[in-house]
């Protein structure tokens, strides 16, 4: 499958304005080193939707929404990424080149495709237990006590672990997904003695990390988001290195431990596991 190269989707990003892009559908005015208007994703009288001219970046202090210029664009117009590079390789007047991949390349990038698909089910799985499940019951309590709604919830697509050695586990294999992609994107973790599988997250708040594709690279625990029966637990352990852990060029600006906030007020970080933490 042909691609396009890294340096040319960074040099498209590069030549092109994010504040005329965004000024396609919100009117800004000058606010320091920013520019400001009502947010098109949320309905509101005042406005808290900036966009960063230098920086490439756009973000809502009010619901949240933040990225560079492609996330505007796929969240806006509902685009995928490679429709929404094909528009702004035409606004910059740029060809896109397509490079073959190499048997090797093509493996790599398949089996990180099936990372990206596990990092996905295990998102919608842990978005579908907060909304609707019993047990997270508390964890719904804990947002509401700190006026964080549906809408919210929505949007930032997060979600709870089960407090179960198994839940996670148990789902994703009724998906069809393997235990060994499980392994890889880091959402399983086997037990050295037993050998068995266990869910690597338990009885937490979760907050998925997204690229600059709108792709899941990586559901996370969120710090300072621990209700009564939602605990801290024993041996996360390391992600398995290259798989599913994020580089910084992938994210919407931030790296998992530059704790990005989804609401105001920084009340809910992810908490990047440390290896060997008991």
């Amino acid at each position: 499958m042909p691609r396009v190269p890294d340096h040319v989707v960074q040099e498209i990003k590069d030549r092109v304005s994010i504040r005329e892009v965004v000024e396609d559908y919100v009117q800004l005015k000058k606010d320091g080193a920013n520019y400001k208007g009502l947010c098109p994703f949320h309905q509101e009288k005042t406005p808290s939707f900036k966009v960063n001219e230098s920086r490439g970046i756009f973000k809502c202090f009010g619901c949240g929404e933040a990225g560079n210029i492609y996330g505007f664009l796929m969240k806006i117009e509902g685009m995928s990424f490679p429709e929404a590079l094909e528009k702004l390789a035409g606004r910059a007047g740029i060809t896109l080149p397509r490079v073959e991949e190499k048997p090797e390349e093509k493996a790599k990038r398949e089996k990180s495709d099936i990372v990206f698909q596990a990092n996905q089910a295990a998102a919608t799985f842990y978005n579908e237990q907060l909304l609707r499940s019993a047990a997270a019951e508390s964890a719904r309590a804990y947002l509401q006590k700190r006026e964080i709604g549906a809408e919210t919830i929505n949007r930032r697509r997060l979600g709870y672990a089960p407090d179960s050695w198994t839940d996670t586990l148990e789902a994703m294999k009724r998906m069809g997904i393997k235990e060994q992609d499980l392994l890889d994107a880091g959402l399983v973790i086997r037990h050295e003695e037993k050998g068995s599988l266990y869910d690597r997250f338990r009885g937490r708040l979760m907050f998925p990390i997204v690229d600059q594709r709108s792709r899941v690279r990586r559901p996370h625990p969120c710090r300072r988001s621990r209700p009564a029966q939602v605990h801290q637990q024993p041996g996360d352990g390391g992600v398995p290195e290259g798989l599913g852990l994020l580089r910084a060029r992938h994210c919407q600006g931030r790296h998992p431990q530059a704790r990005p906030r989804p609401d105001r007020g920084g009340l809910l970080r992810p908490d990047h596991p440390r290896p060997g933490r008991h």
